[in-house]
C-alpha cells in the first residue's frame, strides 16, 4: 500500500488584513502571497505588514513568475518570504542558486497531459507543486486535473519530493483528493473564496476537512 501521510493546509492567494483572524483561528501550515501579475497581486508592504501579524508556525509563501532574479531576492526579503513558490520558466539553475543561498523554493508545473510530469524530475526543489494548466500554460485556474496522472508516475511514486496539489480544490472534493493524491500539501485558492474574496466559513470548513480526514 502506498504510504500515506497528514496532509499540509496552504490558503493561498491572501490580499487582506480581514482574512487574517480565521487564519490565527485554524492556523493552516502555510499561506501564500502572489506577486505575480494576478487578480489577487499583492504588494511587497502589504504583504510584510500581513505577515508581522502571523505567528512563525504559518509559514509564509511568495507566488513568482518569471521574475527578475535580484528583484525575487529584494521581494522575498521585504516580505520577509520563508518560500519562494515559482510558476514561470525558472531554469533548474535557478532554483540551485536560489537554494544555495538559503532559499526555500517551491516550483509549480502546470499539467496539460500526464507527459508534463517528466518535468518534475529536472528540478531539485523543496517542494513540487501540480496545477490545472490554463490556456497560457500556466495555473491558477482553478479546476482539477485528472488525478490518476499521478498515481503511476516513477518520480512522484518513489516519493522523490513532497507532492504540493493545487487546483480546484474545494471543501467538497478534499477528501477525495486526498484518498487519491496523498500529497505532502494541499493548496486551496479559489476554492474557499466567495465572488473574489477570502471567506472564512470556507477557509474553515476546507482545514476542517483536512485535519478530519484519517487514512488508514
Amino acid at each position: 500500500m502506498k504510504h500515506k501521510r497528514k496532509a499540509a493546509v496552504k490558503i493561498c492567494g491572501i490580499q487582506r488584513m480581514e482574512t487574517l483572524p480565521v487564519l490565527l483561528q485554524e492556523q493552516p501550515e502555510y499561506v501564500g502571497f502572489v506577486f505575480a501579475p494576478s487578480k489577487r497581486q499583492v504588494s511587497p508592504e502589504a504583504v510584510a505588514a500581513m505577515g508581522r501579524e502571523l505567528p512563525p508556525s504559518i509559514i509564509k509563501v511568495g507566488v513568482f513568475m518569471n521574475e527578475e532574479e535580484n528583484t525575487l531576492r529584494k521581494l522575498a526579503e521585504k516580505g520577509n518570504l520563508d518560500i519562494l513558490q515559482l510558476h514561470g520558466q525558472e531554469s533548474p539553475d535557478l532554483c540551485h542558486r536560489l537554494r544555495r543561498e538559503g532559499y526555500k523554493v517551491w516550483k509549480a508545473f502546470p499539467l496539460s497531459t500526464k507527459d508534463d510530469l517528466m518535468k518534475l524530475s529536472v528540478y531539485q526543489v523543496d517542494g513540487y507543486l501540480v496545477d490545472t494548466a490554463g490556456v497560457a500554460g500556466a495555473g491558477g485556474t482553478g479546476t482539477v486535473f485528472p488525478w490518476h496522472w499521478l498515481a503511476d508516475d516513477p518520480f512522484i511514486r518513489t516519493g522523490s519530493g513532497p507532492l504540493i496539489l493545487a487546483g480546484g480544490l474545494t471543501p467538497g472534493n478534499i477528501h477525495q483528493a486526498l484518498q487519491q493524491v496523498s500529497p505532502a500539501v494541499v493548496d486551496v485558492s479559489s476554492g474557499v473564496e466567495t465572488n473574489g474574496v477570502k471567506d472564512p466559513l470556507l477557509i474553515t470548513n476546507f482545514i476542517k476537512k483536512v485535519r478530519e480526514y484519517h487514512v488508514e
